[in-house]
C-alpha cells in the first residue's frame, strides 16, 4: 500500500537533507507543487544557477544552467554545469539538443503555465534573465506580465518584425544591463553576385526609430532595419563631440529596400579622421583592431570609431571608448 510521506511536514534539519539529496530540476519541480513548497525550497539555498534564458518564438523555451555540485545528475560528469532545456508543447516529444539533459513538458501553450515557471525559477534561484527572445508577437497576458515584474535582462532580443507597440512596452518596462538586438526577419538568399532583391512588401514597415534607440539606457545597441536618415547620423554625432554619451557600441543597420548611406553627409563638419583601422588600448599593454572607416574626438577625452559595411552602404557600426593612447 502505497503511503504519502509529508515531505513538507518535516523539521528544518530532516527537510534539509532531502532537498540537498535532489537534482537542481527536482528541487524546481518541487517548487511549482505550492506557495508552500516553493517558500521552503527558497529557505534551502539550492543550487547556484548560472544562466537562465527565455525564448518565445515557434515554441516557448526555457533554458537553465546550473552549478554542478552533484556529478551524478549528469550524464557528462566532467562538466562543471548542469543545463535543462523546457519546451512547452501540445504533446510530449524527446528532441535533440546539445545540452546534457532535457525536460520536455507535455502541457498545452499556456502563457500563464509559462510564466509561471519563469516566475518560480526566477524567485527560488534569486537570479535575473540572462536572455530573453521575442521572434512571435506577445499575448496581452505576457506583455502585462512584463510591465508588472519589471524585470532585469542581460541580453534583449527582437525580431524585427515585432510590432513596434510591442517592442515600446517591452523596452520602457524592462531594466536593460548589458545589450539590446533588433534582428531582421528577413533572410535574404545570398548568391555570388550579391544579395538577392527584396519587395518592398515583404519587409518590414514598422521598424524601430533612431531616436527611440538612442533613449535607451544600455551599453551596447544592436538594431537592424532601422528608421534613420543621414543627417540623423550626422547630429548624433555632433551632440556627442558637444556632450559626450554613455554607449560601448552603437551598431544600426537599413532594411535591405531602404537606399544606402551616404558618407559625405554624415561625416559633414565632424572634422572626423579617415583610419585604416583603428585600435585603443586594453591592460597590459595590449591593442585591440576594431576596424576600418573614421574616427573623431570630443572635449571628455573619448573617442568614437565607426565604418560602413555591407553589400551596400546600409550598415554604420560605432565603438566608443576613452583612451590616453590615441589611434
Amino acid at each position: 500500500m502505497f503511503v504519502p510521506f509529508p515531505l513538507l511536514r518535516l523539521p528544518f534539519l530532516p527537510f534539509e537533507k532531502v532537498i540537498k539529496g535532489m537534482s537542481p530540476f527536482q528541487i524546481l519541480l518541487l517548487s511549482l507543487c505550492s506557495k508552500r513548497s516553493k517558500s521552503k525550497c527558497q529557505l534551502m539555498k539550492p543550487a547556484k544557477l548560472l544562466f537562465l534564458k527565455v525564448y518565445l518564438g515557434a515554441k516557448a523555451r526555457i533554458t537553465v544552467m546550473f552549478e554542478n555540485l552533484k556529478r551524478e545528475f549528469q550524464v557528462d560528469t566532467g562538466c562543471r554545469f548542469i543545463a535543462h532545456d523546457f519546451y512547452w508543447y501540445h504533446r510530449t516529444r524527446w528532441l535533440p539538443d546539445h545540452w546534457n539533459l532535457i525536460n520536455c513538458v507535455s502541457k498545452p501553450s499556456s502563457d500563464k503555465e509559462f510564466l509561471k515557471w519563469v516566475d518560480t525559477i526566477r524567485e527560488v534561484y534569486r537570479t535575473s534573465l540572462n536572455i530573453f527572445v521575442v521572434e512571435r508577437p506577445c499575448n496581452e497576458e505576457v506583455i502585462e506580465w512584463i510591465e508588472k515584474k519589471k524585470p532585469s535582462i542581460d541580453v534583449l532580443f527582437f525580431k524585427c518584425h515585432t510590432p513596434l507597440i510591442t517592442m515600446q512596452r517591452i523596452l520602457n518596462c524592462v531594466q536593460l544591463k548589458k545589450e539590446v538586438n533588433i534582428r531582421c526577419g528577413v533572410s535574404p538568399q545570398i548568391s555570388i553576385s550579391g544579395p538577392s532583391e527584396i519587395n518592398e512588401l515583404t519587409h518590414v514597415t514598422n521598424s524601430m526609430n533612431f531616436s527611440d534607440l538612442l533613449k535607451l539606457k544600455c551599453p551596447i545597441i544592436r538594431s537592424e532595419c532601422t528608421d534613420f536618415s543621414d543627417t540623423d547620423l550626422n547630429i548624433f554625432l555632433k551632440n556627442w563631440k558637444k556632450n559626450g554619451g554613455t554607449f560601448d557600441e552603437l551598431t544600426v543597420n537599413r532594411s535591405p529596400n531602404s537606399l544606402d548611406i551616404d558618407e559625405n553627409v554624415v561625416i559633414e563638419g565632424l572634422d572626423a579622421e579617415s583610419i585604416e583601422y583603428s585600435r585603443y588600448e586594453k591592460p597590459a599593454d595590449q591593442f585591440m583592431k576594431v576596424f576600418q572607416g573614421y574616427s573623431i574626438r570630443n572635449d571628455q577625452e573619448e573617442i568614437a570609431v565607426f565604418g560602413f559595411y555591407g553589400w551596400h552602404n546600409k550598415n554604420v557600426k560605432f565603438k566608443f571608448f576613452v583612451t590616453t593612447s590615441g589611434l
